[in-house]
């Protein structure tokens, strides 16, 4: 569904060649955005999180992939087509969010008091009024379209807009809540890949602490480790739809900055493999045959690795800037330093609502003074976590550069693998064999025998025969010999047994 809608909309782009209203340069590229604050550089590679390189891709192509292919060959066509297609998706993105109006995608993206948008939003140059609002959020099945920050519903808005022109401008709040249907399954998958994925690497570390922890087929060790894992990005969604802002603000500069990080870590690794690859010696091993390497020269990990410097110059100085700017629009720690200085006069006000008695001045009050401690809550908490994240990454790139100038001086044996390879077996390959036609009729055989009852009846006649066959039972002491049934016989009683169990109750598959 997810890649069938992605190529419906680059064909309805094709088809109706819809106007990209979004000026390609703007005056934000300073840092001025109402709703991303930043320079274009590096906030761009932060804020764009995937398309040609995406870190959640390594996770899922180094801890899923890899268990469900039967052939190390396909592993080139799935990395890159499923690169190919993310990037295809960003650029799709990108274009349905900029056939909107500028002051339509501005004020669904800025959290705060309708009126009050609209004038922030008129006074930076980009028209637009409460009654155009009102009258999308009709079109579209929405009570309203202000503050719906995060970029879902501005991507569902524009997406909608396209296919409704594909059919005569008609049923644009059918195709507004498809876009949030197809949204929401594109982030559940999401969510249920990173997190088995996260399993396995949470239970691996536990395993080092208690071994039964990461035993993966122990269902005890599996629920805990999936919801410690849970745990763990369930509070930073509920602390991004508490945020006062949205959570766009902190968490997607949060989130682009991981990503970008994972991506690095993928980079660091695929250098030392190359590396490894192009440096050890020409030993012959023991399994399937491979191909020999014709050209053995370290200059091939460059392919990696200048792709590793761009980015690690950009995440970490995005980071950096997250992190310790002096501008409280961009710093969490600056931004929770100025929350902080707002805080004794917001208690007292709180203290004088309280003394005139007011329940409307202390409601208010009170509001005022919980979203500011909510917010410089996040914002330190926000600046640890990429704080961390960055000196991860740094300490594994140092230990990468280490084991490359250990390799590439000779002093350490470039060792392909970990641990011995163990081959799949001749008939885990078969499927990756063309089918031939005799093949094909074969199984269409074995599936109408299957639908048919007769393949499980065999089956317990054979159960039944094997059971008959046990020649004597002790008893007493005493050997009794058990005559087994005839053939006949046999069938008439799975027959029998087959159908009360096929009829009585309901056949389920598993």
């Amino acid at each position: 569904m997810k890649l069938g809608t992605i190529f419906a909309l680059a064909f309805g782009v094709f088809l109706v060649l819809p106007n990209l209203k979004m000026p390609g340069l703007t005056k934000f590229i300073d840092g001025s955005g109402p709703v991303v604050a930043g320079k274009l550089f590096p906030f761009c590679f932060i804020t764009i999180a995937c398309g040609a390189i995406s870190g959640f891709h390594t996770l899922i192509s180094s801890g899923t992939t890899p268990k469900i292919i039967t052939r190390e060959s396909y592993s080139r066509s799935i990395g890159y087509g499923a690169m190919c297609l993310e990037s295809l998706v960003a650029i799709m993105a990108l274009i349905a969010a900029c056939t909107l109006d500028p002051g339509v995608y501005l004020s669904m993206n800025v959290k705060g008091d309708p009126a009050a948008t609209i004038a922030k939003i008129n006074s930076i140059g980009y028209p637009v009024s409460v009654d155009q609002m009102n009258q999308l959020a009709r079109m579209t099945g929405e009570k309203t379209l202000f503050g719906r920050t995060g970029g879902a519903a501005t991507l569902a808005v524009g997406m909608a807009s396209i296919f409704s022109k594909v059919v005569g401008n008609r049923w644009l709040d059918l195709w507004y809540h498809f876009a949030i249907m197809f949204e929401a399954l594109f982030i559940l998958t999401t969510l249920d890949a990173g997190t088995r994925v996260g399993r396995y690497l949470l239970q691996d570390v536990l395993g080092n602490i208690w071994k039964p922890l990461g035993d993966t087929r122990n269902v005890s060790a599996n629920v805990f480790a999936s919801l410690l894992v849970v745990a763990g990005w369930g509070y930073f969604l509920v602390q991004g739809v508490r945020d006062p802002l949205g959570g766009i603000n902190s968490l997607w500069p949060l989130f682009g900055i991981a990503n970008q990080l994972l991506a690095a870590i993928a980079l660091c690794l695929a250098t030392t493999v190359i590396l490894k690859m192009q440096l050890a010696p020409s030993v012959e091993v023991t399994g399937p045959p491979t191909p020999a390497i014709r050209w053995r020269h370290p200059a091939f990990a460059l392919i990696t690795l200048l792709p590793l410097t761009w980015l690690l110059a950009v995440t970490l100085t995005a980071g950096y800037q997250k992190i310790f700017d002096p501008d409280p629009r961009i710093g969490f720690l600056e931004q929770a330093k100025s929350l902080r200085t707002k805080m004794p006069d917001l208690e007292k006000t709180l203290v004088a609502a309280k003394q005139s008695v007011d329940a409307q001045a202390i409601s208010s009050a009170e509001n005022a003074l919980a979203t500011t401690r909510t917010l410089r809550f996040n914002n330190q908490l926000d600046a640890v976590v990429a704080a961390l994240f960055m000196v991860l990454v740094v300490a594994i790139f140092l230990i990468s550069l280490g084991e490359w100038f250990l390799l590439l001086a000779g002093r350490r044996l470039a060792k392909l693998c970990e641990s011995k390879p163990v081959w799949l077996p001749e008939s885990a390959l078969v499927e990756g064999r063309p089918a031939t036609l005799m093949g094909i009729i074969t199984i269409g055989l074995a599936l109408l025998r299957h639908l048919s009852g007769e393949s499980e009846l065999e089956r317990t006649a054979a159960r039944a025969c094997t059971a008959a066959q046990c020649v004597c039972s002790d008893k007493g002491g005493a050997s009794v010999t058990l005559l087994p049934p005839t053939e006949r016989e046999q069938r008439q009683r799975a027959y029998v047994q087959n159908a009360e169990q096929r009829f009585s109750k309901p056949n389920r598959c598993c």
